[in-house]
């Protein structure tokens, strides 16, 4: 009986610490506004890399290419298809976070989508700049597109289960259970 008790105790605590207390996968907010009417809202989800960058998997929300009409968003761009302007590089997809200033921005390369009417978007940083680059449905990279400096917010949603508490009841759970048991055996 109570090599039982011993038993179940080992096996909740062997399987706590091979669990992941924390959230890999991210849901964030976004909206962007720039001087020359383009503009859009919207989520994405981004998985973290284990460092203070995500790699965003998926997106959905609207962007305005001139101030009046909302496009929903198609799909997500593979890293590496919208061919870079002659400023930037090649777009990665990846959020990068600054512990020192608690924000979230892109890097050079950006987030690309495109939309309902096959035009493409990039949103970036450079430096302290956030900027977009919208490249028209069926246009090529004639570094004719138009860019603008844009102001991005980006706000990760709140998680809707705290997980190291989760595990933690879970626990507590397992071993009061084990009390009963054992009780009830004895």
């Amino acid at each position: 009986m109570s090599r039982l008790s011993l038993a179940l105790c080992g096996l909740v605590l062997a399987a706590l610490p091979s669990t992941s207390a924390l959230a890999d996968t991210v849901t964030f907010d976004f909206s962007f506004t720039s001087g020359d009417g383009i503009s859009g809202n919207g989520s994405f989800t981004a998985t973290s890399d284990g460092s203070d960058q995500y790699l965003i998997q998926s997106i959905t929300g609207t962007t305005s290419t001139n101030g009046k009409n909302d496009l929903s968003i198609d799909s997500l761009l593979a890293p590496d298809s919208f061919p870079p302007a002659s400023f930037g590089t090649a777009n990665d997809n990846l959020l990068l976070f600054s512990p020192k200033t608690d924000t979230y921005s892109f890097d050079g390369g950006g987030l690309a989508y495109s939309l309902s009417n096959g035009a493409m978007v990039d949103l970036f940083s450079v430096g302290n700049n956030d900027g977009v680059l919208l490249r028209k449905a069926g246009a090529k990279n004639d570094n004719n597109d138009p860019d603008e400096l844009a102001n991005f917010t980006i706000t990760p949603e709140a998680s809707p289960v705290p997980e190291p508490t989760s595990l933690m009841l879970l626990g507590t759970g397992v071993v009061g259970m084990a009390g009963i048991i054992r009780r009830k055996l004895a």
